[in-house]
């Protein structure tokens, strides 16, 4: 069985630096659900972004799906999907691989939230880290996103978590390292 990382949590816990630093370190491809949201050209993603929304369960699981046919047969790092009860039903459906570690990061929101204005000082082509959009986006995981833990953890797979606050990408991914060992 091929390896399959979820890595879950709010805007700016570290879903991306973590997701890039175990690719650096283990060789694992790194599939971005948010960089693939952002590249889109489709005038209703992009609309439903800049609001802080998420799309609905049906288009995301079809899109992550589709990116993971084209890496077909690698160990992979799903980074921010599934988002939602709903995105995870639908991917469960069509997903034969069956999940090796889900790390949920959480962090501090005002750290979140400092972490996310910075990062938008160093990508200011990224248009979902105005104040605004921060804002809704955080109210949008806590609605949305929050309650599919305890499904992860009624359908027993394998969740972990993992606090960002105040430890530096390096601490976080010795972290992950000591609870991959047990995945």
């Amino acid at each position: 069985m091929k390896t399959q990382i979820w890595i879950l949590g709010a805007p700016g816990t570290g879903k991306g630096t973590l997701s890039a630093n175990i690719t650096k370190k283990h060789g694992i491809q790194h599939l971005c659900m948010g960089e693939l949201l952002r590249k889109s050209r489709d005038a209703a993603i992009v609309e439903t972004i800049r609001k802080g929304n998420l799309i609905p369960g049906k288009q995301a699981a079809e899109l992550i799906t589709k990116e993971m046919e084209r890496v077909k047969g690698k160990e992979i790092i799903l980074d921010g999907f599934p988002r939602t009860v709903e995105q995870y039903k639908m991917f469960k459906e069509v997903n034969a691989s069956k999940v090796t570690c889900i790390i949920w990061l959480k962090c501090e929101e005002t750290l979140a939230m400092k972490r996310i204005q910075e990062r938008a000082l160093q990508e200011p082509e990224r248009n979902d880290s105005d104040p605004e959009t921060v804002s809704a986006r955080l109210k949008e995981y806590e609605k949305t996103t929050r309650p599919l833990l305890g499904m992860l953890h009624a359908d027993e797979l394998p969740c972990y978590e993992i606090d960002t606050t105040h430890k530096t990408p390096k601490e976080v991914l010795d972290l992950f390292d000591e609870v991959y060992s047990h995945c």
